[in-house]
């Protein structure tokens, strides 16, 4: 899972820099869902179980 996470991450960075090299509005959108994606996979692997109390 840790490299799903800093593929993705990567993968939107580059998609971001190409869109904004490219003036790609599109190619920008990808990157901004990548990137989503990315921190939603995060922040869903790193929550803690709850407690019972």
């Amino acid at each position: 899972m840790i490299r799903a996470k800093l593929f993705l991450a990567v993968l939107g960075f580059c998609l971001a820099a190409a869109g904004v090299a490219l003036d790609n509005r599109p190619l920008v959108w990808a990157a901004i869902v990548v990137l989503a994606t990315a921190m939603a996979l995060r922040l869903w692997l790193n929550r803690r179980p709850r407690d019972g109390g």
